[in-house]
């Protein structure tokens, strides 16, 4: 049994990237998995929020990403819980082993002097993924 997770989606806000015990860095931010539906011509959206978060060499280039940034998370599903004011608390959190930002502008259209832009898609080709 392999415990993984895999996640394409949006951060929500800036990452932060933390150093521990002077060397460790580790790198947190949140995203939002939106998925939609119709149903009886009623269309239905719900987004879900993951808590995401990096150790060691992929935690300094994922700090880079900014809010709104479209990425795939895959790693392994933790939960954990805690304590507070006489209240337990439970949380869920991805320690991700595998980050790639999406990069979307292969959709732009033609530039503003009417050029194509060199990462526009030319009829007949292949999307690249």
């Amino acid at each position: 049994m392999k415990n993984m997770i895999h996640l394409e989606g949006n951060l929500g806000k800036a990452p932060t990237l933390t150093t521990i015990e002077g060397d460790k860095q580790v790198t947190k931010f949140n995203i939002a998995v939106n998925k939609s539906w119709t149903k009886n011509g009623i269309k239905s959206t719900r987004t879900d929020w993951f808590s995401i978060e990096i150790w060691g060499r992929l935690a300094v280039p994922a700090s880079r990403l900014k809010k709104g940034d479209a990425v795939i998370v895959q790693g392994e599903l933790r939960t954990g819980e805690y304590e507070k004011d006489g209240v337990k608390h439970y949380t869920t959190t991805v320690n991700a082993s595998y980050l790639r930002k999406l990069d979307f502008s292969i959709f732009k259209s033609a530039g503003e002097d009417g050029a194509d832009s060199e990462s526009e898609i030319e009829e007949g080709e292949s999307v690249p993924f």
